[in-house]
C-alpha cells in the first residue's frame, strides 16, 4: 500500500471502530470516560470540567478518542487479531486494552520516548515503541482471557498498578540468570545510545514486565507481598527454563493463521501453569511456617 492508501485505510478502520464503541457500553465506563478530557484544551477542561461530562456528544467523543488511541498505538489489525484468537467482542477487547495501557503507564513512557526525537536514532525509538506495543498486546490478551467477567478498569488499575510499579522499580535485582543478562545488555545498549536510564530500564525489561500480571494475581490470591511473590515467580522461571521455552515459541515460524493461534495458546498455557506453580509454592511455604 502507498502512504495515501494506508492513511485512507486507517481512517476507515477508526471510523468503523468508533461506531461500534459508541453503540456499546464502553463510553459509560468511568475510567474510559476520562478520555473525553483529551479532546479539549487543558484550560477548558480545568474551568468547565463538569459541563464537559454533560456534553450531548459525550459518548461519540469518548468513542472517537478511544478508537484513535487504540489504532494509533496498536495498529489496524489489533482488534481483529484478538477477536479471532479469543472470540471476544470489541467491547471486551477495548476494556482489556485500556486496562493494559493504564496499569503499565503506557501513555507516560510513550510520551517520554517521543520526547527523545532528534536525540537518539529514530530506528531505536521505533524498536522501543515496538517492545511496548508487544507488552500491551500480550497484556490485553491476558486481561481478556483471565478477567473477562470482571473487566472493571478502576478496580483493575488499583490492583495491578502498585504491583507493576514495584517490579519496574526493582526489576534489576529481581531477574535471574540469562533473563537478567539479556535485560542488562539491552539496558546498556539503550543507555549508550542516549536513552535516560528510567526509560531504558522499563523498555529493556518489557518482556519480563508482562509477568507482573501473573505476579499481581498471585499476590492477591495468597495475600503475600509482591516482592516475595515476584522472587518465587522469577526463580521458578529460571529453574524450569520457562523463559527459554517462551522464547522458543516466540521465535517459532508459523505458516498460517491456525498455527499462529496454536502458538498463542501454548504461551497462554505456560503462563497459567507458571502462575499456578507460584501460588502452590507460596501456599506450601505458608503452611510450613504455620
Amino acid at each position: 500500500l502507498t502512504r495515501p492508501e494506508l492513511s485512507v485505510l486507517i481512517s476507515y478502520v477508526k471510523a468503523e471502530l468508533k461506531q461500534v464503541l459508541a453503540a456499546s457500553d464502553v463510553p459509560d465506563d468511568r475510567a474510559i470516560m476520562k478520555s473525553l478530557e483529551t479532546a479539549f484544551p487543558h484550560e477548558l477542561v480545568a474551568r468547565y470540567k463538569p459541563a464537559l461530562y454533560q456534553h450531548r456528544l459525550r459518548r461519540e467523543i469518548v468513542a472517537t478518542q478511544t478508537a484513535n488511541d487504540m489504532i494509533n498505538l496498536m495498529g489496524i489489525t489489533f482488534i481483529d487479531r484478538l477477536k479471532q484468537s479469543l472470540g471476544c467482542n470489541v467491547s471486551t477487547i477495548t476494556r482489556a486494552y485500556v486496562m493494559a495501557r493504564d496499569v503499565f503507564r503506557l501513555a507516560e513512557i510513550w510520551q517520554d520516548i517521543e520526547g527523545l526525537d532528534h536525540q537518539i536514532p529514530a530506528q531505536l525509538q521505533m524498536e522501543m515503541m515496538s517492545d511496548l506495543m508487544r507488552l500491551v498486546r500480550r497484556a490485553t490478551r491476558w486481561f481478556a482471557r483471565n478477567r473477562r467477567t470482571v473487566l472493571n478498569n478502576e478496580q483493575s488499575v488499583q490492583m495491578f498498578l502498585p504491583a507493576i510499579d514495584v517490579v519496574k522499580r526493582d526489576i534489576g535485582s529481581m531477574l535471574l540468570g540469562d533473563t537478567h543478562n539479556s535485560w542488562q545488555c539491552k539496558l546498556e545498549r539503550f543507555k549508550n545510545s542516549g536513552v535516560p536510564e528510567h526509560i531504558a530500564s522499563v523498555v529493556a525489561g518489557s518482556a519480563s514486565l508482562y509477568a507482573c500480571l501473573g505476579i499481581a494475581d498471585a499476590a492477591s490470591k495468597t495475600d503475600i507481598p509482591v516482592e516475595e511473590v515476584a522472587s518465587v515467580y522469577f526463580t521458578l522461571s529460571e529453574k524450569l527454563s520457562l523463559n527459554w521455552v517462551n522464547q522458543q515459541l516466540a521465535n517459532m515460524k508459523v505458516d498460517n493463521h491456525w498455527q499462529a493461534l496454536a502458538r498463542e495458546t501454548f504461551r497462554d498455557d505456560i503462563e497459567w501453569q507458571q502462575s499456578s506453580l507460584t501460588c502452590s509454592v507460596l501456599r506450601f511455604v505458608q503452611n510450613e511456617k504455620s
